[in-house]
């Protein structure tokens, strides 16, 4: 339980980088 709090902030980071990513992917649209 106490490591589980930072894997979460992890996962999250990634989340909203891909969500990021995937954004910018559609905005371009290659």
């Amino acid at each position: 339980e106490h490591y589980e709090k930072p894997s979460i902030k992890r996962k999250r980071k990634e989340a909203a980088s891909k969500r990021k990513t995937a954004r910018a992917l559609k905005g371009n649209k290659f």
